[in-house]
């Protein structure tokens, strides 16, 4: 467990999830199992990201997916408002399931299978502080 102090109480946070380099560049990188059709769970590397809202996976993992229903999405980065194909299933992430949505689309970064926004973590009730490479996560903000 980590304490961070600023100006105020310390908080304890329970987790701590270093950031990887990867080409020279600095990102948070997190294991997310999703359940599939084939009822079987697929452990993905994603980037975590707290300024995206959707979990988003490339579309290489479209098959394994109920078909969903098409939706307007804001794209990752740069990408403007387009159309890409909503889901839902089976969440896990640090040891709880919980049910997402998740959106395949295009995700800019080659090494990652995608993005885990804020729509998977919300409902845990995540407070955390990004540190020098690091963010530090509690569980109980």
């Amino acid at each position: 467990m980590s304490d961070i102090k600023r100006n105020g109480p310390t908080k304890p946070f329970e987790i701590t999830i270093p950031f990887r380099e990867i080409n020279g560049d600095w990102y948070p990188i997190v294991e997310v199992s999703f359940r599939t059709i084939f009822n079987e769970w697929l452990t993905l590397l994603l980037i975590f990201d707290t300024g995206s809202e959707p979990i988003v996976l490339k579309p290489d993992y479209r098959h394994v997916f109920s078909p969903g229903r098409e939706e307007s999405v804001a794209g990752i980065g740069d990408a403007g408002p387009h159309t890409a194909l909503a889901t839902g299933t089976e969440v896990e992430f640090l040891g709880r399931i919980q049910r997402c949505e998740i959106v395949i689309d295009k995700v800019p970064k080659e090494f990652a299978a995608g993005v885990f926004g804020r729509d998977g973590f919300k409902p845990f009730g995540f407070g955390f502080w990004e540190g020098p490479r690091e963010l530090y996560v509690t569980l109980k903000p």
